[in-house]
């Protein structure tokens, strides 16, 4: 029983998970359990997360957030792109060699997996070496090449998990993905909105919906691949300048243990798409109690808390009615 009884607030069902029959897997019923015993509110992982950082580091971040300066402290030239790719290379064959060998030991590397990547040299093509798709990564880590590798690396083992070699050897079409996913992509749920803001930053818009969030991990991760790739394939100054997000939670049903897959999902996303995200905005309708405004914001904390460390510091959380 996740809670004794069912709570209802402005738009958003709070489920009890004894009323759905969606089964779990062992991992995702851990997380679950361990977002019931975990006191930590969104307000205070956000704090905590922030005040680790210099009053400089919070500025920055302050400003990117509003589109201020955006770019400017990286400025790409064709000479340190072509340094920092042939940097890059020598990270992945140093991760490669280090996984191979078991060698992966230091506390950022330790989780990689290379096999996916190294599986590319036996296919009759890919498109992983290019320097357009490599650069990506690049522009994503701000030119850190050991990160870059490292979500490289992280985006051919999510490639491969969902599409097999076929996303190892080409890009991803919409004719990839099942006929389901693509019904779910016409509800009109995700948005890439026509205009930009301030910075010249395209804005992706998702509705909370339960015909997504429903749904297994592996089929939300294809059609946020697709959306996201769309948004920075070919645009080299959304690669540069990032992208903002607006999640929108409204007429939405919560089943707390769904958050376990919630999170999952979106670590997937933040730690190996190639693709900055310059804000992130999450928008709630006002509860109508304190237990129910906390039990949401202890749900959100534990998706965030998965969320990659420069990603948590780009979390805002909006509050109101319209």
């Amino acid at each position: 029983m996740l809670l004794d009884t069912d709570f209802a607030f402005d738009g958003i069902h709070i489920m009890d998970s004894s009323s759905t029959t969606t089964k779990t897997t062992t991992t995702e019923t851990a997380e679950s359990n361990s977002l019931r015993n975990n006191d930590q509110t969104v307000e205070s992982l956000l704090a905590q997360e922030l005040n680790k950082l210099s009053f400089h580091e919070r500025e920055t971040i302050h400003d990117e957030i509003h589109g201020i300066g955006v770019g400017a402290a990286d400025a790409e030239t064709p000479e340190r792109l072509a340094r920092s790719l042939r940097d890059l290379q020598g990270e992945l064959e140093t991760l490669c060699n280090n996984d191979i060998n078991n060698n992966n030991n230091d506390a950022y590397h330790q989780d990689v997996n290379t096999s996916a990547f190294r599986r590319r040299t036996t296919l009759k093509q890919t498109y992983l070496d290019s320097d357009d798709f490599r650069a990506m990564f690049l522009r994503c880590e701000r030119f850190d090449c050991k990160k870059a590798a490292v979500r490289l690396c992280g985006y051919a083992e999510t490639i491969y998990d969902l599409f097999g070699d076929i996303g190892l050897e080409r890009k991803i079409q919409l004719s990839d993905l099942p006929d389901e996913e693509l019904e779910v992509m016409k509800g009109g749920h995700c948005q890439i909105l026509g205009d930009r803001d301030r910075a010249g930053r395209k804005v992706f818009v998702y509705f909370y919906s339960n015909a997504i969030d429903s749904m297994p991990p592996e089929p939300k991760l294809r059609i946020c691949l697709r959306y996201f790739m769309s948004m920075v394939e070919g645009d080299v100054d959304t690669q540069a300048r990032g992208v903002v997000l607006v999640f929108w939670m409204h007429n939405y049903q919560i089943n707390i243990d769904e958050f376990a897959r919630k999170a999952f999902v979106q670590d997937r996303i933040s730690k190996t798409f190639p693709f900055r995200i310059g804000a992130f905005h999450q928008l709630f309708p006002t509860p109508s109690s304190t237990l129910v405004g906390r039990i949401g914001s202890l749900a959100l904390a534990k998706i965030i808390s998965r969320f990659a460390t420069s990603i948590k510091h780009t979390v805002r959380i909006h509050v109101g009615m319209l």
